[in-house]
């Protein structure tokens, strides 16, 4: 019967087992001195397959650490898209906003009048009557920015959030049945992260800043909120 001592050195058997494979071999080596022919056969096939069975693991592995909306961007991204810019009519009071680079010289025209240009209110013009907060959850494959809010009467709630991100915006209206969070998933640059906590620790690097969210609501305005927060621990 032939020897099956060749199978060991070939080359798929040692890949399969990555870092592994010499310390088989070499253990499977010494007990096979004083085994018989038959036993050394099942023992060199039993190493094959695990071998195997380890390579395709590791395949699956790397597959799912490399999910389709994972950044692939070797530094922290910087906003390269324009800034958010809103118009609302003062006679409809319907809202518009403005795309591209170049602001234009006159403003948009709506019932036969020009219209006025939102100028955003922050955190602090608002409160304690409405209060606005955010996650960044997920990780490197599932990153996506959480958005909360609370209000004290029904008509300030908002209808409709932006969040602006590196590359651009991202829109969703608020249902009257809507509760919080609205979720944002990122993918591409916009999924950028530092770490792989399920749950951002706010530290000092704030991969997200840049980003900024905007709350429309009816009664006061257009709501700005940048994605710049740090816990103490870090400011110290």
């Amino acid at each position: 019967m032939t020897s099956p001592m060749p199978f060991f050195n070939r080359r798929y058997l040692c890949r399969g087992q990555s870092s592994r494979g010499p310390l088989l071999m070499e253990d499977l080596k010494k007990r096979m001195k004083n085994a018989p022919q038959q036993r050394r056969m099942k023992q060199a096939a039993h190493v094959i397959r695990s071998g195997f069975s380890m390579y395709w693991e590791g395949r699956n592995l790397a597959e799912q650490e490399f999910g389709p909306l994972r950044s692939r961007a070797a530094r922290k991204p910087w906003p390269e898209c324009p800034d958010i810019v809103i118009y609302r009519c003062s006679h409809c009071v319907r809202v518009y906003q403005g795309l591209g680079y170049d602001v234009p010289a006159q403003e948009p025209a709506c019932c036969g009048a020009s219209m006025e240009r939102v100028k955003p209110l922050q955190l602090e013009d608002v409160s304690p009557e409405i209060n606005v907060d955010y996650k960044m959850v997920g990780g490197f494959n599932q990153s996506a920015v959480q958005v909360f809010w609370k209000t004290k009467q029904p008509e300030d709630n908002p209808e409709w959030i932006l969040l602006k991100t590196f590359t651009g915006s991202y829109i969703k209206y608020v249902t009257s049945k809507k509760q919080p969070p609205m979720v944002f998933p990122l993918a591409d640059e916009d999924a950028y992260v530092y770490c792989d906590r399920s749950t951002c620790k706010e530290c000092v690097f704030r991969c997200k800043r840049g980003f900024i969210i905007y709350l429309y609501i009816k009664t006061k305005g257009l709501l700005e909120v940048p994605l710049e927060k740090m816990t103490a621990y870090f400011k110290s």
